[in-house]
């Protein structure tokens, strides 16, 4: 049986504190926010559309740059899909 997921793929994320101004449950970038500091770990992705959202305040922890640099790497399955080779 062929196995669905076969390549791994390495995702650097980043700490950041998100500050919002919505209701606890507004999510955004995958993550479900509640209204003031919320301390999580983000992917570049993740980073760039929670950036883009006027309601959020985003803070990466410890850097002073504007452009965040990953504080740790996760690695991550990606699912491949079989194709048959009868006809």
């Amino acid at each position: 049986m062929n196995d669905p997921i076969k390549k791994t793929e390495t995702i650097a994320t980043i700490a950041v504190v998100v500050k919002s101004t919505k209701p606890n449950g507004y999510r955004r970038a995958g993550f479900a926010l509640t209204k003031g500091d919320n301390t999580i770990e983000v992917s570049k992705a993740q980073y760039e559309q929670l950036e883009q959202d006027s309601n959020l305040t985003i803070d990466a922890i410890g850097l002073d740059d504007a452009e965040p640099e990953p504080v740790a790497k996760k690695t991550v399955a990606k699912k491949t899909t079989a194709k048959s080779t009868t006809k």
